[in-house]
């Protein structure tokens, strides 16, 4: 009996409880951890298998609030519901808006608009209200903030206008479509320029032969390099035979790395001595 004694007493005091998460319970009579009061530790069960569980659940949630393109000075936050967190995450607060939002350069936390600088929006849930609100700052955390959820981002260019745009909804990213950054009119052959936009470059341009009546070959060169433009990527042809009547046309692309130079080249040919015309250039963010 002592023996057995003395080994119940080293299991009692040599053993490590073990502990693991507490899980969401369903509704049921039971108690749930064995007390012999229903009410005996209501505050304790409450936390252990209602709050934490939930807590692991949506403490990332979100549906929609994704961030889109509207115009050159403004986005859009679609619809949604989100949960923001204060900085210690000990808080969560659950907001959702049944209609998109405007998000203009007053929504920024301080400050003013700045080209080439990239933004990130937020979901913010200070009020005391239902809904959330948006705010825009530079920083990865909002000036002036207390409970917050980060919604995406995006790229004002070298010209002031809404570019690129990123979502963050911990599941997928979501690249908005190119903007024409020139319209065809910001760019002229023969003149260097270089990519300061934060990203790639996708050069369009469109030639044109300004001769008819004999052979003739007009050549224009696309040019790319980290310190310089003078390597050439790629090349528009255009021939005219003898006796056309028109003018012919060419057209071709290249991408340009960020922070790279590039120009476009015009020449004559191999055939005839005359050139032709770079008759319009784009400039696309991608």
């Amino acid at each position: 009996m002592k023996k057995l004694f003395l080994v119940l007493l080293i299991l009692a005091f040599g053993i490590t409880p073990c502990y693991s998460a507490n899980e969401w319970r369903n509704g049921s009579a039971d108690f749930i951890d064995g007390d012999t009061a229903l009410f005996n530790n209501v505050d304790t069960d409450i936390s252990d298998y209602v709050n934490e569980p939930l807590e692991r659940l949506h403490v990332n949630a979100r549906e929609g609030a994704m961030v889109a393109y509207a115009t050159a000075a403004t986005v859009t936050v679609t619809r949604g519901a989100l949960v923001c967190s204060n900085s210690g995450g000990t808080i969560r607060k659950m907001r959702r808006n049944t209609s998109s939002t405007t998000v203009t350069w007053s929504d920024i936390d301080t400050g003013s608009e700045e080209a080439s600088t990239s933004y990130n929006v937020f979901g913010v849930c200070d009020a005391d209200a239902t809904t959330f609100t948006i705010k825009v700052s530079k920083s990865s955390t909002p000036t002036g903030i207390t409970s917050y959820r980060k919604l995406g981002t995006f790229y004002n260019n070298s010209s002031s206008n809404v570019a690129y745009i990123t979502n963050n909804d911990g599941i997928a990213h979501h690249e908005a479509a190119p903007y024409d950054l020139s319209e065809g009119t910001s760019y002229s052959a023969g003149t260097t320029y270089q990519n300061t936009t934060g990203h790639k470059l996708l050069i369009v341009w469109y030639g044109k032969t300004n001769y008819s009546g004999g052979w003739h070959e007009m050549v224009q060169d696309g040019q790319i390099g980290e310190v310089s433009a003078s390597t050439t990527v790629a090349k528009c042809r255009a021939i005219v035979s003898a006796g056309a009547a028109s003018a012919q046309y060419c057209a071709n692309t290249f991408v340009v790395p960020e922070g790279w130079y590039w120009k476009i080249t015009n020449s004559a040919g191999d055939v005839g001595s005359t050139t032709g015309t770079v008759s319009r250039i784009e400039a696309w963010e991608i």
